[in-house]
């Protein structure tokens, strides 16, 4: 898998999907034209994101990710915060 990523001020963009960091809470994952809206909190200390797995689910068309899907997510987000030197927590 290639990465490329590339990041602007809230952007990061890997191989076929996006993750925004909009703001202090929450971030947006979209691949394929879908968006999914996935709870996490911006912290001050070791960590610097905790991602809540639990949130990974709904798409923003209202189809429900499978078990598979959610762990690509999951894995996108992962190395695409990784890459970008966030330290995340997955919770």
């Amino acid at each position: 898998m290639s990465w490329g990523l590339q990041m602007s001020k809230d952007l990061l963009t890997g191989d076929g999907f996006a993750v925004r960091l909009p703001g202090r809470s929450g971030l947006q994952y979209s691949e394929n034209g879908r968006t999914m809206t996935i709870d996490a909190e911006m912290l001050a200390g070791p960590v610097d994101l905790i991602v809540y797995r639990s949130s990974v689910g709904l798409w923003s068309d209202g189809m429900v990710a499978n078990d598979s899907e959610k762990r690509r997510i999951l894995a996108n987000i992962e190395a695409a915060l990784a890459k970008a030197g966030i330290k995340a927590e997955f919770e």
